[in-house]
């Protein structure tokens, strides 16, 4: 019964598997952007991690719905930070910044100051970084989260079989 950020790691063909994503869903972040820069067209990500892959493929599916180019880059060393982030030059209007390890401090560091160089949009779902210098980002209602989890927490207690899924 998870409240968890990363989808990738439950295993749903175990069963018995019910519970919330503490993720801002794609979709909002690409109306965000719309709202926030109407001529936003290409927006772009770095990840290394299975996470962050994740999210990337469920963006790459569904942004022309948005009007929107999604480019996720895998940068497979973290030595290639910089010298992808120079390849973005006049080429991408937005960069989100995604629930990744290759966000180091120093990494975020070059990237904030890359955006405002080149006058980016940085934007993230992670509401912490507003403080650290993204332009933006959108944030859960945890306390809904919170009640809906209560809520499901007593129906399973009441009928377990409320937590268990098919997926065959």
């Amino acid at each position: 019964f998870p409240v968890t950020i990363h989808r990738g790691g439950i295993q749903y063909d175990k069963g018995n598997t019910c519970g919330y994503f503490s993720e801002i869903p794609i979709q909002k972040l690409f109306l965000s952007i719309k709202d926030f820069s109407p001529t936003a067209k290409t927006i772009t990500t770095f990840y290394t991690s299975a996470g962050g892959n994740y999210y990337t493929q469920i963006a790459n599916q569904i942004d022309f719905l948005y009007g929107l180019n999604f480019k996720s880059i895998n940068v497979v060393q973290e030595e290639n930070f910089s010298a992808e982030l120079q390849k973005l030059k006049n080429k991408t209007d937005a960069f989100v910044i995604i629930a990744d390890p290759i966000y180091s401090r120093e990494n975020f560091e070059a990237l904030s100051k890359f955006c405002k160089e080149n006058n980016i949009l940085l934007f993230s779902n992670i509401s912490s970084l507003t403080d650290l210098g993204i332009g933006y980002s959108l944030d859960l209602d945890y306390f809904d989260l919170g009640i809906k989890t209560g809520n499901l927490a007593n129906e399973v207690i009441k009928d377990p079989e409320k937590c268990s899924l098919d997926l065959s």
